[in-house]
């Protein structure tokens, strides 16, 4: 296996995976079994869509949502007791 093919093969695994629970979800929520959405996405199933949904993201989604979840989790901050420090960071893909 070459360097350039490291972790392909593991993006569409996850990604079959994810649209196969989307579509155990929609089954169980159907016509004759009408469980209700709470009961079919309850908080194993938002994890486990959580952790897949990670796992078949590529590696510049991951940084995005890195960045992003770190941005509101600064935003969400309203006092800095030792004051403030602003860091502009980047990714830039080589092609």
């Amino acid at each position: 296996m070459s360097r350039s093919n490291i972790g392909k093969e593991k993006s569409p695994f996850f990604h079959r995976l994810f649209t196969s629970l989307h579509m155990l979800a929609e089954f169980f929520h159907r016509d004759e079994y009408m469980l209700p959405v709470s009961e079919v996405q309850n908080a194993i199933y938002r994890e486990l869509e959580k952790e897949l949904s990670l796992q078949k993201a590529e590696t510049t989604q991951l940084i995005d949502m890195y960045y992003l979840q770190r941005m509101k989790d600064q935003n969400k901050l309203h006092h800095a007791p030792f004051g403030s420090l602003t860091v502009n960071a980047y990714y830039d893909v080589m092609k």
